[in-house]
């Protein structure tokens, strides 16, 4: 996997493990009472990088040769 992936993606996206878990506590034990805009807007900031991340090292180890 880490031949198509660098580290670094695979690190970030590793680091959301947090984020996994607080949604799955907001929808498994209704743990939303504290969740408010603010975790919203950092939680698209957060998936937004993850996936600008992914998309530029996919493009560049595809024109790499």
């Amino acid at each position: 996997m880490l031949k198509k992936i660098p580290a670094f993606t695979v690190n970030l996206s590793f680091n959301l493990e947090p984020v996994y878990a607080i949604i799955l506590a907001f929808l498994f034990f209704e743990e939303g009472e504290e969740v408010n805009t603010s975790f919203y807007v950092g939680l698209f900031f957060v998936m937004a990088s993850v996936i600008l991340q992914t998309l530029i090292s996919v493009r560049r180890s595809k024109y790499s040769y």
